[in-house]
């Protein structure tokens, strides 16, 4: 994940501590993502895209997919320990030519001598900075983009996140039966009384283990930044750079829509 210095701490803290049980919370969302990067690989394999970058890869699930799709990809996060959680995740599956580093999309250039076909800044990441940040972690995705490469960014529509003022929201539920687990997840949101200022989620992970009949609650509370659609559509106009918005049916996080940015100059 990939977050505002403002935010940094707080939210490192949070990914750390509920590392173990990502995919819990988030399990609907892996299922959108599966299922949009299954849907794109045609479009991918017509526009010659071989080496891909995942500049938020979490807990590698975008990774997993894609080099089931006969893609190379390589992968950083700004926190240490979800890269190390990651490597060690693929390891078992056989990814083992992919390269990982530790890094903030801020400073992506600086640390990140290779470019790519492909580019992938998924999920609330881009929530997770300030507007002015938003800028310029796409400037920073452009620079190690190859001509005629592509980049793919996730957003939720701010516009219609806020005005929802939706309180609650699931986000995961179901079996592991490789754990012994049975869960359920939802978000509790406050919402600001303006656009511009960050909203604060809640989580709550609601954890039963059948085997050992250990029932468990994990909390955690973080901030984030709504993504103003017009905002990140006339910025990429700005810059003279088609773009497509790519929706599905699929659930994932509510609200989320993906952009595919063309970098080639209009």
């Amino acid at each position: 994940m990939i977050i505002s210095s403002t935010n940094k701490d707080k939210l490192l803290h949070n990914y750390q501590y509920n590392l173990e049980y990502y995919d819990y919370i988030y399990s609907d969302h892996r299922q959108y993502s599966n299922h949009l990067l299954d849907t794109l690989t045609p479009f991918f394999l017509k526009h010659h895209i071989n080496a891909i970058f995942d500049a938020c890869c979490g807990s590698g699930n975008d990774i997993e997919q894609l080099y089931k799709n006969g893609f190379s990809v390589n992968g950083s996060d700004i926190c240490a320990t979800m890269v190390e959680f990651t490597v060690n995740r693929l390891r078992p599956k056989n990814i083992n030519k992919s390269l990982f580093f530790t890094c903030n999309v801020l400073d992506l250039s600086k640390y990140c001598n290779n470019k790519y076909d492909l580019i992938l800044f998924r999920g609330n990441t881009l929530g997770h900075l300030t507007f002015e940040e938003q800028k310029k972690a796409i400037d920073e995705l452009i620079k190690i983009t190859n001509p005629n490469g592509l980049i793919l960014i996730d957003f939720r529509d701010g516009v219609k996140y806020f005005n929802s003022k939706k309180i609650y929201e699931q986000r995961g539920v179901g079996i592991d039966n490789k754990r012994k687990n049975i869960f359920f997840s939802f978000y509790k949101m406050r919402f600001p009384v303006n656009i511009r200022m960050p909203y604060t989620v809640k989580s709550y992970l609601f954890l039963l283990n059948y085997k050992k009949f250990k029932f468990t609650i994990y909390t955690e509370e973080i901030k984030a930044n709504f993504v103003l659609k017009e905002t990140v559509v006339g910025y990429i106009s700005k810059l003279r750079l088609k773009h497509d918005i790519v929706t599905s049916k699929v659930r994932g996080l509510p609200y989320l829509e993906s952009i595919l940015i063309y970098n080639n100059a209009i």
